[in-house]
């Protein structure tokens, strides 16, 4: 990839209507866990005894799916299906979240980073059997991103060129979405974009489906999609009732990358909750379920039958740095050393959460993963919270912080908790404000919190680009604390010029320690996925879990 000059300053981003913003936050806030009720605890890293052979059925306990039709599905469960069911036009490996090649073989960006150029590898076909072509992806991501297709996660696609028009239906496609030839597909951004390959790896934004299938019945087709993956559907889906994938024969996996598919059938069976597949866990009727909480300690002692892994969900305590006092950086620094998270995590939610080491999940790839703030800690740091109290000079008898959060999913005990820790350690007495969660968003939107809040983030592809533009960057609309920092934007607007990856996560990584040194919120914790596995799974690779907590299905088999 050529090296080009890094950008002086940031670009405007461009904007999606509120209420888009109050779906993203509703769905992420919602129903966020795949198999499981709850979230779970520590990882279990068992390795596999066996290299799992071909054949053999693996079933798995879920919640019923969103949509199983790449332009629709948003939810966990719905993905997972698409994981099997497609491939996308990049791939990251399932651990590290580096890209590598899926349907395009190769990606090459333009000098100024506004231009991709995928080569489509050569034997990829449909379920159908019809060869997959550039024009596919034409097609096919014009149609995630309309209005037509419902998918809830069209913002993905925002930059590229055309985007607004279609939005608006001035325009029947991705007027930047171009197929060169049957084999070469160009993509063009309204704005420098260098990790914009990765947000054509998640499993419906980068996927592509036949037009001629879509063409018998979008409703149709939503029931019995066809795909490119080494699974496919047998029969059409019916809510309530098992839903089958069987392998594909003749499948073409990408170069050097394992060819999956070990389990002639893969059936994922509803349930309605972790308790009732746990149950038909213990049964023998499926081999993955979740675990239910009352159950997790049990289940932990029975070696390798638990594994956990952060599934891109942040959560958090913002706070609005454009109103007083909490414009005050020490103030804030105060606030975020005084919370005890290990005294949460353990006593009031089970110890199912993990501490995060930073403002980045592990999902967001090699930066999320090697990324620290030493501010962070387990515990509270009483000293430092009270240096950090004496440098804002503030008087803390006369700071009530209102403390606003959605009254549900038993948000108030804990946010008592934190309550209780800022009176022990810096006399702050805060104010719990609850809400119903529509006027909740609403304050948040406008006028804007006027006190620190609770909420969560999610980062939906491997990129660190998933968390830190939305939540931090100057005029983004999921911005809720306002946080504009001219040395952070400009750190990002560099990075998302720059070719170089190494130099690119350098970048993104002194845009992650700019926040460490300005704390605009105080990261809470990383959610947990929770599964547990029967003894008959065996696998490949060297977890259970995708760096987004999913099973990886392609590399798993059973054993009689």
């Amino acid at each position: 990839m050529p090296a080009v000059p890094p950008s002086r300053e940031s670009k405007p981003s461009l904007t999606r209507p509120l209420a888009l913003r109050r779906r993203l936050l509703s769905s992420l806030l919602a129903a966020t866990v795949l198999l499981a009720a709850g979230c779970g605890g520590g990882d279990s890293e068992v390795e596999s005894e066996a290299t799992p052979a071909r054949g053999g059925n693996l079933r798995i306990a879920v919640l019923e799916p969103d949509s199983i039709d790449p332009s629709r599905s948003s939810h966990r469960t719905g993905l997972l299906v698409l994981k099997q069911l497609c491939d996308t036009l990049v791939a990251f490996d399932p651990y590290t979240g580096d890209l590598v090649p899926g349907i395009a073989e190769t990606w090459t960006p333009s000098p100024d980073m506004k231009k991709f150029t995928f080569k489509i590898r050569s034997g990829v076909k449909f379920h159908n059997g019809r060869d997959v072509t550039a024009e596919d992806f034409v097609y096919s991501l014009s149609r995630f991103a309309s209005k037509t297709a419902g998918s809830s996660e069209y913002f993905l696609l925002e930059l590229v060129l055309g985007y607004q028009d279609l939005r608006l239906e001035k325009a029947p496609a991705l007027a930047g979405v171009r197929a060169i030839d049957a084999a070469t597909l160009e993509i063009e951004l309204t704005e420098p974009f260098a990790e914009f390959p990765a947000v054509l790896a998640h499993p419906a934004a980068g996927s592509a489906v036949p037009k001629e299938e879509v063409d018998k019945g979008p409703e149709i087709f939503a029931q019995n999609p066809v795909c490119t993956g080494p699974y496919k559907m047998v029969g059409a889906w019916e809510q309530g009732k098992d839903l089958t994938l069987q392998r594909v024969e003749g499948y073409q996996p990408p170069k050097g990358v394992d060819a999956g598919g070990y389990s002639k059938q893969i059936i994922f069976r509803p349930v309605p909750d972790a308790k009732a597949g746990y149950t038909l866990l213990g049964k023998g009727t499926v081999e993955i379920s979740g675990v239910p909480l009352d159950d997790l300690v049990t289940a932990r002692k029975t070696e390798g039958r638990v594994e956990s892994g952060p599934n891109g969900i942040l959560a958090y305590i913002g706070f609005p740095v454009t109103k007083a006092p909490y414009d005050n950086v020490q103030l804030r620094l105060a606030l975020e050393a005084a919370i005890d998270r290990g005294a949460i995590i353990n006593r009031l939610l089970a110890g199912t959460r993990r501490v995060p080491q930073g403002f980045l999940p592990p999902s967001t790839g090699t930066v999320g993963q090697a990324s620290k703030c030493v501010r962070i800690g387990t515990g509270a740091q009483p000293d430092v919270a009270k240096k950090a109290l004496k440098d804002a000079a503030i008087d803390p008898a006369a700071t009530k912080p209102p403390l606003m959060f959605n009254d549900s999913d038993g948000n108030r005990r804990w946010l008592e908790e934190i309550s209780s820790q800022w009176s022990k350690t810096l006399g702050i007495q805060a104010e719990l404000r609850p809400a119903e969660w529509k006027a909740y968003l609403d304050s948040l939107t406008d006028p804007g919190a006027d006190g620190p809040f609770r909420l969560a983030a999610i980062a939906r592809y491997p990129s660190p680009e998933a968390i830190l533009k939305p939540l931090f960057s100057t005029g983004s609309l999921d911005n809720f604390t306002r946080y504009s920092d001219p040395e952070f934007d400009k750190l990002m607007g560099e990075a998302r010029s720059t070719a170089a990856v190494r130099a690119r996560e350098g970048l993104y990584a002194k845009a992650a320690a700019r926040l460490c040194e300005t704390m605009p919120i105080a990261p809470m914790w990383l959610d947990l996925n929770h599964l547990a596995f029967s003894s008959k799974v065996l696998w490949t690779g060297d977890k259970r879990l995708d760096l987004f907590g999913d099973p990886v299905l392609r590399r798993m088999g059973t054993q009689s």
